[in-house]
């Protein structure tokens, strides 16, 4: 199974009459970064307690959501789920290859972000054992 949630501390400016989601102008640089690394990624959406958008690949699509989580140090969590089309889901596919390179990209995007650090992958079922 390949881990598609990050979780990461990042040094952005969260003014203090910001509301959640927090941190929307460094999310749009993080999708617009996505974009230039050649991912098809839908500009985020306000989702209440996250950011929203969607990756388009070849075979799937990843669902994605980009939010603080709480615990003692603030962390932000990026949560990537990924849907398969009927066709793969009918066959038992799972497209992990595809996965695999959103992953790539999106890890590489996060690591030259000079104000992330401690970046971690899960999968879903990791994350879920994860005291943030």
């Amino acid at each position: 199974m390949v881990r598609t949630f990050a979780s990461f501390v990042w040094d952005v400016p969260i003014p203090a009459d910001d509301h959640a989601p927090f941190a929307r102008p460094a999310v749009e640089e993080f999708v617009a970064a996505l974009c230039a690394a050649g991912l098809d990624v839908t500009p985020p959406e306000d989702e209440q307690y996250a950011w929203g958008f969607a990756c388009r690949l070849p075979h799937l699509r990843i669902d994605c959501q980009i939010g603080l989580v709480g615990g003692e140090q603030e962390r932000w969590l990026l949560a990537c789920y990924p849907w398969r089309g009927w066709a793969d889901w009918w066959r038992g596919r799972w497209r992990e290859d595809e996965q695999g390179q959103f992953v790539e990209v999106a890890d590489a995007v996060l690591r030259t972000d000079g104000r992330v650090a401690d970046l971690q992958w899960y999968t879903p079922q990791e994350w879920d054992r994860v005291d943030p």
